[in-house]
């Protein structure tokens, strides 16, 4: 299924458009060595120092990638081509932005400000420069979802308390322990990809998936870990997060189809053909 596209200016100037191309290029670039740099970690199963990875420091590696791969990576890689009739995927960017800031700044209250400020450069230019400035900040023609807005915020709560306790453990064993901030990122940034799908602009059904896709790492990462990492969530809790990511998506999926069906014209029966006599 592809999402409709909103009306917006047919060209934001050539130099605007290449300058926010190459923007989203070196984001996307950039965002897939960080991955990759973290999944040579786990396979190698050591720290850059050599030091063996320990059950929780694994399991904040196995969260971390999809925060990044899914969360940033996947949000640059869609804003590349036709990024106007996509500006969900900016929408993706921009709540990824608000988990980094809630998560470090906020609960971790980490005094290092360069990876953030980082961050924050890239979603400052592509913002300035995207192709649909205006249609980044609101819904999409079918209007908020009356379905996956609720459901993201119901998990906001569980996913909040999660990543307070994980910037807990993180205060508590410093820099040079098990990235638990990384986790507490990515709690938060679960619900916020949901409001962002919620929002329904077009192209929202990659963080759609996103948000599945996230939630299901997330609580799933550390069920099947031998030895089991202390800062995994409760088995009950990880089957819940796991239900819900599923049906998160079944949701939006559902939604998605029902809002096609609405915009299909409804065909029209053919008049009955002309009957001649012969006499």
């Amino acid at each position: 299924m592809t999402d409709t596209p909103l009306d917006v200016p047919a060209s934001a100037g050539r130099a605007r458009r290449i300058a926010f191309t190459v923007v989203a290029v070196l984001a996307a670039f950039l965002t897939s060595v960080l991955t990759l740099g973290s999944l040579g970690l786990i396979v190698a199963g050591e720290t850059p120092d050599g030091v063996p990875l320990t059950a929780d420091a694994r399991l904040a590696l196995l969260v971390h990638v999809p925060w990044l791969a899914l969360g940033w990576g996947a949000a640059f890689v869609a804003s590349i081509w036709r990024a106007a009739r996509r500006p969900a995927a900016y929408q993706q960017a921009l709540a990824m932005g608000v988990g980094l800031y809630l998560g470090g700044l906020v609960l971790a209250r980490e005094n290092d400000p360069v990876f953030y400020v980082g961050f924050g450069v890239v979603l400052l230019l592509l913002g300035l420069l995207h192709p649909a400035r205006r249609a980044v900040w609101r819904p999409g023609p079918g209007g908020v979802s009356p379905v996956l807005v609720p459901l993201a915020l119901l998990l906001a709560a569980p996913c909040t308390l999660y990543a307070v306790d994980m910037a807990q453990r993180q205060q508590e064993v410093g820099p040079e322990g098990p990235f638990f901030l990384g986790i507490a990122a990515t709690a938060l940034a679960v619900p916020l990809l949901g409001l962002v799908a919620g929002l329904r602009a077009p192209g929202w059904r990659l963080p759609l998936w996103v948000t599945g896709g996230t939630l299901f790492l997330l609580a799933g990462s550390g069920v099947a870990a031998d030895p089991a990492a202390p800062a995994a969530p409760p088995a009950g809790w990880a089957a819940a997060g796991l239900l819900a990511a599923a049906a998160f998506v079944a949701l939006g999926e559902w939604e998605a189809q029902r809002m096609a069906r609405l915009r299909s014209p409804i065909p029209q029966a053919a008049d009955p053909a002309p009957t001649s006599f012969a006499g």
